[in-house]
Formats: structure tokens, C-alpha cells, sequence
């Protein structure tokens, strides 16, 4: 799936939301408009997770014929393949982990400035990936660039949530001043 498939997913999600009720008016078309958003955000760092591994492109090994297909995840959830390309069947497929490529991510929570109209929650989750991990500490003021996606929980037992949370891809961070650690 590509980003843009990925938006347009989450689009029909939110409609699909908006129609079910779990949604205003108001909510729906701020989100909608958010979301077309390449957004620059300033706040504080609240929290932050220690750094792990994320598939970046996951390798499938079909159980009919035993071809490897590679599939660049983008998105919540990891994406197979629809069919095989060598033998056409459907599936099975199984992942293969050894083979996966995966990239460094660290999670954030910020705390926007109140100076800052936007939107959204006044605490917001952030996904740094590759290089820029571990560049934030607690207490720093940042200022960060990315994209709004929709984060649906999903639970095994109970399904999909109906309240579900804000999440920026960040693209770049800027670090305006640090906090002093204690030693």
C-alpha cells in the first residue's frame, strides 16, 4: 500500500466513523482537514519510549510454491501479499522475520504549546523512525515536521475501539533548547 493508499484508507475509515455516530460534525471535518496536513508542530517533550524495531519492508514466503515477495509496510498493520506471484494462489503466506527488513522507531508524547492553534488533543503521539531517534529528551522544546495519522485500537477479543488517537509521522525534529540533566 502506498501513503497515499494509506490516507485514502483512513479517510473511509473516518467516514465510515462519521456515518456510525461515533463522530460530529465538527470532529469529522476537522479531522478530514488535519489530515490533508503536512503539519509543523512546536511543543515539550512529556515522554519518551525506548527505541525499537519496526518491519519496514516484511518478506513472505508462499506455502504452495515457496517464493519470497517483499512488501513495503506503510500504515498500523502488517500488509501481506493478495496473491502469489509465481504460483497465483491466494496463500497461505508465511512471515519470515529473518528476512524482514527493519528500521529503529521511538515513540513520543508532546505536549503542544497553547500558543499553537491546532486541532488536536493537547497531548500528541509521535513516531520518530531511523535517524532521528533518541534526538529528544524529557523537558525539550521541539519543533516538529510530519504527517496526522488515524491510530484505531484494536483489541483480539473485542475488536476494533470506537475512540481512537492522533499519531504524527515525524519527517524532521529540531531540538530548541534541551533540558539540563542531573549528574
Amino acid at each position: 500500500m502506498t501513503p497515499i493508499d494509506d490516507l485514502e484508507h483512513t479517510f473511509q475509515w473516518l467516514e465510515k466513523a462519521y456515518i456510525a455516530g461515533w463522530l460530529s460534525d465538527v470532529e469529522f471535518c476537522r479531522f478530514r482537514n488535519t489530515l490533508h496536513t503536512y503539519l509543523c508542530i512546536k511543543g515539550t517533550v512529556q515522554a519518551v519510549s525506548p527505541a525499537k524495531s519496526l518491519i519496514d519492508v516484511a518478506a513472505y514466503q508462499c506455502k504452495h510454491c515457496g517464493r519470497l515477495t517483499h512488501i513495503v509496510q506503510k500504515g498500523q498493520f502488517l500488509l501481506a501479499p493478495s496473491k502469489c506471484g509465481n504460483c497465483d494462489e491466494i496463500g497461505p503466506f508465511r512471515l519470515c522475520t529473518e528476512r524482514s527488513k527493519y528500521v529503529p522507531a521511538q515513540a513520543i508524547l508532546l505536549q503542544i504549546d497553547a500558543s499553537f492553534d491546532l486541532d488536536c488533543p493537547c497531548l500528541l503521539r509521535c513516531q520518530l523512525r531511523a535517524d532521528i531517534i533518541d534526538s529528544a529528551a524529557v523537558g525539550d522544546q521541539v519543533v516538529l515536521k510530519g504527517q496526522v495519522r488515524v491510530i484505531v485500537p484494536n483489541h483480539l477479543e473485542c475488536g476494533k475501539s470506537t475512540p481512537f488517537e492522533l499519531e504524527l509521522t515525524v519527517d524532521t525534529i529540531d531540538i530548541l533548547s534541551k533540558t539540563e540533566t542531573a549528574q
